[in-house]
């Protein structure tokens, strides 16, 4: 049971992680914003700074390639489970 709950865990915290449109609806307040939505936020600018979108973005990856790495084990057989014929 520890491999399906694996993967579902990672699926699911990088749905939850990348939701942008629930971020953007409560966090109304610019001191509020998450990363998520700071990063797309620097596009809306006349002159974006490519540099600032592309740190944003790969601090934004950071968290869930730990998650990953911590549950790899448990991902690659949950994901496989039901692939295997006997």
């Amino acid at each position: 049971m520890k491999p399906g709950i694996g993967a579902l865990f990672i699926l699911n915290f990088v749905q939850v992680w990348n939701d942008y449109l629930w971020q953007l609806v409560i966090g109304q307040d610019k001191q509020m914003k998450t990363l998520m939505v700071g990063v797309a936020t620097l596009m809306q600018d006349l002159n974006p700074n490519f540099a600032y979108k592309m740190t944003g973005a790969t601090v934004a990856a950071i968290p869930m390639l730990i998650i990953f790495i911590m549950f790899q084990k448990y991902f690659t057989s949950g994901i496989s489970i039901g692939a295997v014929k006997e």
